[in-house]
Parts: C-alpha cells; sequence; structure tokens
C-alpha cells in the first residue's frame, strides 16, 4: 500500500498516538512545528512516508506547504486533512454533540470560550480512546 493510500484504521491509530505524543512531549497546541511531528512520528515508529498524513492534522496549512515546497514535493493539505478527519470520524466517533464544528481555518464562533482556535486534540477530549 502506497504512502498516500493508508487505510482508514491506520489513519485513526496514526491520528490518536501522534496527538497523545505530541501532548505529552510538547504539551497542547493549536498547530505544532513540523519538526515536532516527524520527531514524534520516529519516536512511535513511524516510517517517513506516512508523516504527510501527520502533518496534515497537527501543522497550519502555511507550515504544511512551507514543509512540501522545500521537498520539493506537492500535497494537497486540504484532502489530507479532511481525509484525516473523515478517519476520526468514522465508526461513530463524531464531532456531533461536542460543541465543536469543524470549519477549514479552524475557527469556532465569537461566543467559543476558548482563544477562538482548537485543536484537534479537543476532540479527542471527548472520546474514550
Amino acid at each position: 500500500m502506497s504512502a498516500c493510500a493508508i487505510s482508514v484504521e491506520d489513519k485513526r491509530s496514526l491520528a490518536k498516538r501522534v496527538g497523545k505524543d505530541l501532548k505529552s512531549n510538547f504539551g497542547r497546541k493549536n498547530f505544532y512545528h513540523s519538526y515536532e511531528v516527524t520527531a514524534a512520528m520516529r519516536r512511535l515508529g513511524y516510517d517517513r512516508s506516512w508523516d504527510c498524513w501527520a502533518l496534515s492534522l497537527y501543522v497550519s496549512p502555511y507550515d504544511f506547504d512551507v514543509y512540501y515546497k522545500v521537498r520539493g514535493e506537492t500535497c494537497d493539505y486540504v484532502a489530507m486533512h479532511a481525509a484525516m478527519l473523515s478517519s476520526i470520524e468514522h465508526e461513530g466517533l463524531s464531532t456531533k454533540g461536542t460543541g465543536i464544528t469543524y470549519k477549514p481555518d479552524r475557527r469556532l464562533p465569537d461566543d467559543y470560550a476558548g482563544d477562538g482556535l482548537w485543536s484537534v486534540l479537543d476532540l479527542f477530549d471527548y472520546w474514550d480512546w
């Protein structure tokens, strides 16, 4: 299976494991640096060919684009990010009832009590992984 064709189960496991590692090693953030995400991937034993999936979930769209531009590669942040979020919501895991509404720029309504941005890690707080 190519790096661009990993299974929904692999995406969900990657999201969970990398998210826990990032939170444990770097604290809760809205976005992580690419070096933090790739370091988590190495600690967890993931192959470099899967980095794009974790990066699409945990770094900003800008940092994702810069990361791949520097390497001379083209990756579609929007499609990969959506695929990762879809894998998280697969099999009953959903943002429904959490008060979290996904929007492409991760902005929440003005009445949100937090800093106005949400982290994918916020979703994990609602699910018993």
